[in-house]
């Protein structure tokens, strides 16, 4: 089987992420798979020598991009794929157009609430949750048009959790308004103010940083709360600590929470439709979105109560049982042999 991956982003984030490891693991099985990407994408060299691997780059410069979408059209009509699988909007619009042209299957994972103008050409949708199977359909598309299938993680998971005892919370992510950090922020200073001795060790980058570095010495936290960076290895920024925190403000799927749900931590999330989807209360604490008041309490739920554990033991069982590449991606490789009829 020949199947073609589009992810047209230069950025990198949890869409980009997926991308890498379902190219990865479809090759792993023996999929042929041609991977195209925008050539300033940050993370290409983890794709080149891969084997069944097949890099292919093209440089649009806006949405539509007519010789960009030439290029990938050629690139993609000498591959001869099965099936053209996009992600994001911009991979739709012109993966889409390729698809057309070549007659082949174009199928395009959802990732958020995608605007159907770019997807006139796509004849299937992967949807992560139930929540963008419910926005697609109330835009018009026909259910049969829709598949679940959830993101995986490879992230190694542990054989059993230990608790830690330190009052560290950690949380990472890109630092944009949606990822809700200033909220994080302001609940651990409620925090802090009934846990003296807790810390927060907040992991990633992003356009808000200088105002969350500022809004942290403002409240007098500086001594508390450490910046980071970018995190390449997360199992050992996880280590640090013994409460992650997701303060997301919208999070169509998480690919944060596996990572964690893996490592064995509580886990501490506001109420975003895909942390809803993933976990329950048997598994995680949980906040209501934007409030860090609300914020706050679970925090301190999640570090003073001894349940806490036992909800990190659930989440580990939950990710071994769904959300492995050796139950996803068999899943996926049936997908795609059913719609293109192999």
């Amino acid at each position: 089987m020949k199947i073609t991956q589009v992810m047209l982003s230069k950025g990198w984030g949890g869409a980009e992420r997926i991308f890498i490891d379902l190219v990865k693991g479809l090759a792993e099985q023996g999929v042929q798979v041609q991977a195209v990407m925008d050539g300033r994408f940050p993370k290409k060299d983890q794709l080149e020598g891969v084997e069944n691997v097949f890099p292919c780059y093209v440089r649009p410069f806006s949405h539509w991009d007519f010789f960009a979408a030439f290029k990938l059209y050629e690139a993609v009509n000498q591959f001869a794929p099965d099936v053209i699988h996009c992600h994001l909007s911009r991979a739709a619009l012109m993966g889409g157009y390729a698809a057309k042209r070549l007659s082949v299957p174009a199928v395009v994972t959802t990732h958020n609430n995608i605007k159907l103008k770019y997807c006139r050409n796509i004849n299937t949708f992967l949807v992560l949750t139930e929540s963008q199977r419910a926005y697609l359909l109330g835009k018009g598309v026909n259910d049969r048009a829709i598949d679940k299938i959830p993101n995986f993680s490879n992230f190694e998971p542990v054989t059993e959790v230990e608790k830690r005892d330190a009052p560290v919370f950690v949380a990472y992510g890109r630092m944009v308004p949606k990822k809700g950090f200033e909220d994080l922020i302001r609940a651990f200073q409620l925090v802090a103010q009934d846990q003296p001795e807790a810390r927060l060790a907040m992991g990633g980058d992003g356009a808000e940083k200088e105002k969350l570095v500022a809004l942290v010495d403002e409240l007098g936290l500086s001594q508390q709360v450490v910046f980071s960076g970018w995190i390449d290895d997360v199992k050992t920024f996880l280590a640090q600590g013994s409460v992650f925190v997701l303060p997301s403000r919208d999070a169509p799927f998480g690919i944060v929470l596996l990572e964690v749900m893996a490592s064995g931590l509580p886990i501490v999330t506001t109420k975003t439709g895909g942390a809803c989807e993933i976990l329950t209360d048997e598994t995680a604490c949980f906040a209501e979105l934007a409030d860090p008041l609300s914020l706050s309490q679970a925090m301190l739920q999640g570090l003073t109560d001894a349940r806490s554990w036992d909800k990190a033991i659930a989440a580990l069982a939950l990710f071994n049982d769904r959300y492995r590449k050796r139950s996803v991606i068999p899943r996926t490789i049936e997908y795609y042999r059913i719609i293109s009829g192999h």
